[in-house]
């Protein structure tokens, strides 16, 4: 039997799902309940599938952590060896919002276990946070290289590798803008492509 009840979660995804339906405007993601503060699972019974509109920004991605409002239900069910019973969560976004971490723990695993920032492990991201701390996104964002590569073990293709993947993560303070105008992820994609021009010659803000 579902129980309702209205979800705020914190969530890492674990596997997106890709629509077999061009009709299907949705994005669904299944995902584990995580702390807010650092990337530590706080229940190994709880699972969660999410169902959210295209227009949620930026594209959600493997290994990245949200916070997750909207309606929900779950259901005890059997585990998939069917040794013990978990709890299967459906949540319909409401909101989502995306989180960069602001600790060590947090940082690291952002860096070393998402999809973006291929070839850097756990020891360049701790060495990154150690030197730079929260500053780190901000030399990210501006593409200071040679800051970057003042790290030991930090060649110049790894260092491209973190501001490239970092791009997406550059451009957060359009998603309110983007969600609240239901601009879907195709279109927001191609504002991400000029992000920087938009940037200069927008007459509005994005707000």
């Amino acid at each position: 039997m579902l129980t309702a009840y209205e979800a705020d979660v914190t969530l890492r995804i674990t596997k997106i799902f890709f629509n077999q339906k061009k009709s299907d405007t949705f994005i669904r993601f299944s995902a584990v309940p995580v702390h807010k503060l650092h990337p530590t699972v706080t229940s190994k019974i709880d699972f969660y599938e999410v169902k959210a509109p295209e227009t949620i920004s930026p594209e959600p991605a493997e290994g990245e952590i949200w916070e997750i409002k909207g309606s929900s239900t779950w259901e005890q069910t059997k585990s998939h060896d069917r040794n013990y019973f978990v709890k299967q969560h459906y949540i319909n976004v409401d909101s989502a919002t995306l989180i960069l971490p602001e600790n060590p723990v947090g940082f690291i695993s952002f860096i070393a276990n998402t999809p973006h920032f291929k070839g850097i492990g756990e020891k360049i991201a701790q060495d990154l946070w150690t030197k730079f701390k929260g500053e780190t996104y901000n030399i990210l964002k501006n593409g200071e290289i040679a800051k970057l590569l003042t790290i030991k073990g930090l060649g110049e293709t790894s260092a491209n590798s973190l501001i490239s993947g970092y791009k997406k993560f550059s451009y957060l303070k359009y998603s309110t803008f983007f969600t609240k105008h239901e601009i879907p992820v195709p279109i927001q994609k191609r504002i991400y492509k000029f992000g920087s021009v938009v940037d200069n010659c927008c007459p509005f803000k994005w707000n």
